[in-house]
């Protein structure tokens, strides 16, 4: 939610919204709320090549070559902080199941790829 709680989503549903006299159809996570208010997504901003204007208080969407100007309240929140470090959960011996490639990568250290190279340069030198 807009203030950082959270709420389970009872389904997702395409309705109509009407901005400035253009009707469009946007898709909405709904949720079990009294309030009359809808929370705009980043596809929503994206599809609309949205501005935000955080001095007046205005988003700005664009549709066509046509500028809407809507009036917005936006909540300032406190950055989280963690009472214990967050630790990955798993060990080295494990892999993560959320990777779905876990193909171990040969890597090098520079140094020693310089070092490598500086000798094959002498060599062909003598």
């Amino acid at each position: 939610m807009a203030n950082g709680s959270k709420t389970a989503s009872l389904g997702k549903s395409t309705i109509e919204i009407e901005i400035d006299e253009i009707i469009t159809e946007i898709e909405v996570e709904v949720i079990n709320s009294q309030d009359r208010m809808l929370i705009i997504g980043n596809d929503f901003m994206s599809d609309w090549k949205a501005n935000i204007d955080f001095e007046t208080h205005t988003l700005k969407l664009n549709d066509q070559g046509d500028e809407i100007y809507i009036p917005i309240e936006y909540i300032k929140s406190n950055r989280v902080k963690f009472e214990t470090p967050i630790q990955d959960e798993y060990t080295d011996d494990e892999e993560d199941p959320t990777y779905e490639n876990n193909e171990e990568i040969e890597t090098f250290r520079v140094e020693d790829l310089e070092e490598e190279y500086i000798s094959e340069d002498e060599e062909e030198v003598k």
